[in-house]
């Protein structure tokens, strides 16, 4: 906002030209303008250290200790640790957060600007750079939200004295291996380095995309050299610097470098880590450390894992007939290839003949493998699509992939449950009432599913055996009229289930291209992964549903437009419509 204005000074100089000395004490002063506001409260905070984990900005290290200012500005000022917030706020940095100081307004400032200042005394050591957070709530007074702002700024702030230059001291999982191995990785995947001095003091984080809409070879002024060509980076930080392995880089011996100030005559280089390139090291993402934080998701995108495994995520086993989806990288290039940082638009299969799955013992049958290759709206990420045999054991099975040779890294297992532990023993029963935490199981117009009421007095009901799936959740009401249901809810605040589709009602034939649909028919297909349904209304109005991700496409002026999902229905003169493509 053009008219908005937040900078910070130490020792009345801008804090970009700040470099500190261990154990010194500055005026910290923030300053601060929005015309739009009358209300002005801030947090001005420190910290040291890498970030907790690579996706979090979270450092825990002391930042250096804050004081009240002794100025007639100070009176609007206090300051504290995290002492104080120990018990009942442990995480992320547990003890560490005893270290870490912060200084806040006592009231807030009336009009539309503030100067607030603190002193500030850095860590009596050398812990690299000190990362300093400038949080401004700029209010209108009117003690509601709407129309209040949040501004944020935040500075790397480096010793004084020369920069060291980029270091890299460790490899990421995907060029890891074994102690006293070689880094190992192969062309096109998404590969890490973690070291000091990545990038200048102060530098922010520039696009990771770059005009053309790829990944971009230099951001923050810091570029990664593998070989003799620039890689495409996904993330820098000071400490960590996420990158793709070029497609195009020979197999064998390589060098990598980090270079700070890419392009410019300060350029200057890490030493040279060595790596392998290799044409498949297959890699498994996780959302989690442990081996059962395996990033697998239903078709409906909920985790695969146990029931509760993730917090505020709908989580379940797979069971057997489910087909999974799961994420990696270094599996090999792609056909056609994806140039290096290309964001992938397409399904494109790997460029192997090779593949093989294991499921703990068992090898899962290559029909049963339904795609693998690029994953759509990524550079270097990997998908692979595959059902879980009929008979695999109830348990945590450790997942495989064989591919040129080579296997996957170990580690990441599969949750599998049977259908029978997952459904309630409960059946559903016009007049049946469900309270909090009940449910029971119905053969629903769209399948086997499971009408459930949460902690919270929501009911959902859940797809079917193959892929529970959340089709469609309410508070006050809850549709399943396209499920051939209903459900209402009672003051008391229980449901109670008023109809239910009678027994013995089919599932719709399988659609095939070339199959007729006429006025009150339907089929079914599976389109990328998931379960749809076409239609075709006694009116005749042909529609496109999938139940489980709530989507429902119907014609318009007697067309219907089905091609981004790689399918195709034409409308036929005695009001039929013809399946003429399916993906």
């Amino acid at each position: 906002m053009s008219t908005v204005t937040l900078g910070v000074e130490v020792n009345g100089t801008d804090v970009s030209g700040y470099r500190y000395s261990p154990g010194e004490t500055v005026s910290l002063i923030v300053n601060f303008t929005d015309p739009a506001a009358n209300s002005l409260g801030f947090v001005v905070m420190a910290r040291s250290g890498p970030p907790v984990a690579p996706d979090r900005e979270t450092r825990c290290g002391p930042g250096g200790s804050m004081a009240v200012a002794p100025t007639a500005d100070g009176t609007t000022v206090k300051v504290r640790n995290g002492d104080e917030f120990l018990s009942t706020r442990p995480e992320p940095c547990g003890e560490s957060l005893r270290e870490v100081w912060w200084a806040t307004h006592t009231r807030p400032t009336q009009g539309s600007s503030a100067a607030w200042e603190v002193s500030w005394t850095l860590p009596s050591e050398d812990l690299g750079p000190i990362t300093l957070m400038v949080v401004i709530n700029a209010a209108n007074g009117d003690r509601q939200t709407s129309g209040d702002n949040i501004y944020t700024q935040t500075y790397s702030i480096a010793r004084d004295g020369p920069v060291s230059p980029p270091q890299i001291t460790g490899f990421g999982d995907v060029l890891a291996g074994p102690a006293g191995t070689l880094a190992q990785g192969a062309p096109g995947a998404i590969a890490s380095l973690t070291g000091e001095h990545f990038m200048l003091p102060g530098s922010a984080p520039a696009s990771m995309l770059d005009e053309s809409g790829r990944l971009a070879t230099k951001a923050g002024g810091t570029c990664v050299q593998v070989g003799v060509g620039r890689a495409p980076l996904v993330q820098v930080s000071p400490e960590r610097v996420t990158f793709q392995i070029p497609p195009d880089v020979g197999l064998g011996n390589s060098m990598v470098r980090v270079i700070r100030g890419c392009d410019t005559d300060q350029a200057v280089s890490s030493e040279p880590a060595s790596i392998v390139v290799v044409s498949a090291r297959p890699t498994f993402l996780q959302f989690s450390d442990d081996d059962a934080g395996l990033a697998a998701l239903h078709r409906n995108l909920s985790l695969v894992a146990p029931a509760g495994a993730v917090e505020g995520r709908r989580t379940r086993p797979a069971i057997p007939g489910d087909a999974v989806v799961l994420f990696g990288t270094g599996f090999g290039r792609v056909k056609p290839a994806y140039p290096g940082g290309e964001i992938a638009r397409e399904l494109r299969p790997l460029d192997a003949a090779d593949l093989r799955v294991m499921l703990g013992s068992l090898e899962i049958d290559a029909a049963g493998v339904q795609y693998a290759g690029a994953a759509p709206d990524f550079a270097g990420l990997q998908q692979l699509v595959f059902q879980v045999p009929e008979n695999t054991p109830a348990g945590s099975h450790d997942l495989g992939v064989f591919l040129g040779g080579v296997q996957s890294l170990a580690g990441p297992k599969l949750e599998v449950a049977t259908a029978e532990s997952i459904l309630p023993s409960t059946e559903c029963s016009v007049g049946l009432a469900l309270g909090a935490m009940e449910s029971c199981v119905a053969m629903f117009s769209s399948g086997t599913g499971v009408l459930e009421v949460d902690a919270d007095g929501k009911a959902c009901v859940l797809g079917s055996t193959e892929d529970l799936d959340m089709w469609e959740c309410g508070v006050e009401t809850l549709d399943l009229s396209g499920h051939g249901a209903a459900i209402d809810r009672n003051e008391d605040g229980t449901w109670t289930i008023s109809a239910l589709p009678e027994p013995g009602e089919e599932k719709p034939l399988p659609c095939e291209v070339g199959m007729s649909v006429k006025p009150g028919e339907s089929c079914s297909a599976v389109i990328l992964g998931i379960e749809a349904l076409f239609e075709v209304s006694e009116e005749g109005v042909a529609c496109a549903r999938a139940p489980s991700v709530n989507i429902s496409l119907c014609e318009m002026e007697g067309a219907l437009d089905l091609s981004s999902f790689g399918a195709g229905v034409e409308r036929n003169d005695d009001g039929s419509w013809s399946v003429t493509k399916l993906p």
